[in-house]
């Protein structure tokens, strides 16, 4: 008994003089300043098609295609889901919505409650996927990435 009080002691003495001897040699870091996120940079008209992939963490992520036509921040377009197995695009429906002059975004499809909300960076968007839940299946909200 007394000698594994002694190798519970000696093992905590060790790791406490690894740890603090670690910290007590570590190099001071440099202070630098903070890098500042830049503001996203809307591009002038988002019309085109748009690729990417949505899912939620711990999930596999689906490809998605967006096709829209913008005119004075009113959006108008298609989306197409990817088909797993055949990689082929296939067409949902179509989809209205709004652009506000800083990048962000929201539309739905006309028919099935999915929304999308976002910010276009360039040919770049970043937002979220999300759909109401429908009989016995839950409402869903993923992460959505697209380029054009």
């Amino acid at each position: 008994m007394m000698a594994r009080q002694s190798r519970r002691l000696l093992a905590v003495a060790l790791v406490s003089g690894v740890v603090m001897g670690a910290c007590m040699f570590q190099q001071p870091a440099e202070q630098l300043p903070a890098e500042q996120p830049s503001a996203p940079s809307p591009p002038a008209d988002v019309s085109g098609m748009w690729t990417g992939t949505f899912g939620a963490p711990g999930t596999n992520p689906a490809g998605v295609r967006f096709v829209l036509e913008e005119a004075q921040g009113v959006l108008k377009g298609r989306v197409l889901l990817e088909d797993p197995v055949s990689k082929n695009y296939i067409e949902l429906g179509n989809v209205t919505g709004r652009r506000t002059a800083g990048g962000n975004a929201a539309w739905e499809l006309d028919s099935h409650g999915l929304s999308v909300s976002g910010t276009f960076d360039q040919n770049h968007f970043a937002g979220k996927l999300s759909f109401p839940a429908v009989d016995d299946d839950p409402s869903y909200e993923g992460d959505l990435v697209l380029d054009r």
